[in-house]
């Protein structure tokens, strides 16, 4: 990887970290704006009041499609918008049952290695009842369901996995893949979702840049459609739900197996070789906009299990 002068690296991660702020801050904004003005039009019009449920999805996509546009904005000044789709090597469907697979045996294992720190934690005094609440439910109408299983995945793979990777990406493969995935966990404000959310991340930014966003996007919307199905059929029948997570999560770890047999040493070597020097990380987190939007995310995580 040729070398970088600090000066035009900074001012590249401060387009990155102010873009990451703006979008941040307009879904914020947007929430809360749409949110009073739902609240002020069922006040208004009581006989509205049963349709909360139906206008709180709707306000989740046009708070969300309103963060995807300064993520776009910094596309447009880093080379267009049409390097986004472009597709690398050619995927098969069985490789894409293979990896969503793959994805939900990561989730398992991922949740049960966090297992001693979140018992720690929790005798400590830290509560993950409501994150994790928030982490494993089911969406309550049909608009957030919308948002859940193609909106949210569709603008989140344009924001991390799209615009955020690929700007990220001249600095090395595997820093734009970290970072991106990084940015990923903590953006949920959860932490019961945070390293579920690191490691997908980490899977989804490598698969978007060796196969095609138009993948990623696809795994995001099989991997949100199963929470939501195993969370509706736990709640008609708990075992019945138990028996088809631990079905998949089985599977899931089957095809990691797998994968560490066939390519887990390929993987390993790529890794080995495009390593980014630590200068970079440096001028990444010391520059104003990034460092704020992580202390923002942080703090949003760490919240959700002491407040």
């Amino acid at each position: 990887m040729p070398p970088f002068h600090d000066d035009p690296m900074r001012e590249d991660f401060q387009k990155i970290g102010w873009a990451l702020v703006l979008s941040q801050m307009t879904m914020t904004f947007l929430s809360l704006l749409l949110s009073l003005a739902a609240s002020a039009l069922l006040y208004l019009f009581s006989p509205l009041q049963s349709t909360w449920a139906w206008m709180e999805g709707w306000i989740m996509i046009l708070s969300a499609a309103g963060g995807l546009l300064p993520m776009l904005t910094l596309c447009l000044r880093t080379g267009g918008l049409e390097g986004l789709l472009i597709r690398r090597e050619k995927i098969w469907p069985v490789q894409v049952i293979f990896y969503f697979l793959m994805v939900l045996g990561l989730q398992m294992l991922t949740s049960i290695a966090c297992s001693p720190i979140v018992a720690l934690l929790e005798s400590a005094g830290a509560s993950f009842e409501q994150a994790t609440t928030v982490a494993t439910s089911y969406s309550l109408s049909w608009s957030i369901l919308f948002y859940s299983v193609l909106a949210a995945p569709v603008i989140e793979e344009l924001i991390y996995r799209g615009a955020l990777l690929h700007a990220l990406e001249p600095y090395g493969r595997w820093f734009a893949i970290g970072i991106s995935a990084l940015i990923f966990g903590l953006m949920h404000g959860n932490a019961v979702q945070f390293p579920v959310a690191l490691v997908i991340g980490l899977v989804f930014g490598y698969l978007a840049l060796k196969y095609s966003l138009k993948l990623t996007i696809v795994l995001h919307v099989l991997n949100n459609l199963s929470v939501e199905l195993i969370g509706r059929l736990s709640a008609v029948s708990e075992r019945l739900g138990a028996m088809l997570n631990g079905s998949l999560m089985l599977a899931g770890v089957a095809a990691l197996f797998l994968l560490a047999l066939s390519g887990g040493k390929p993987l390993l070597r790529d890794f080995r070789a495009s390593k980014t020097p630590h200068t970079t990380y440096r001028q990444l987190f010391t520059t104003l906009p990034v460092a704020a939007i992580f202390l923002y995310m942080i703090a949003m995580t760490v919240s959700s299990v002491l407040l």
